[in-house]
């Protein structure tokens, strides 16, 4: 059941980080086809997302979910999906 419960957690930030990305892509006319979760951020920049928008991206997250991403781990991001485990592991309640 634990389990159950983290992979639908992982569903949903990822389910927001999606349509975080794809409105912001839409708001700088890039064409949502082209975006997938494990695109870099190297590769969001070649197609017009600009470093404001990556920021504006983390930001929008990090409220909609009630967390606090850290510098360390914020520059530690290269992929959408390594935002999604990071979020991931912000939101899930610590295990003992």
């Amino acid at each position: 059941m634990l389990a159950e419960q983290h992979q639908k957690s992982r569903i949903a930030i990822h389910d927001l980080i999606v349509e975080t990305v794809i409105r912001l892509a839409e708001d700088q006319e890039i064409d949502r086809n082209r975006l997938h979760v494990e695109m870099s951020l190297d590769s969001l920049a070649n197609l017009g997302f600009d470093s404001l928008a990556v920021f504006q991206l983390i930001c929008e997250v990090e409220h909609s979910l009630g967390i606090e991403i850290d510098n360390e781990s914020a520059d530690s991001i290269r992929t959408l999906g390594d935002l999604v485990e990071i979020c991931h592991r912000l939101c899930s309640p610590a295990t003992s």
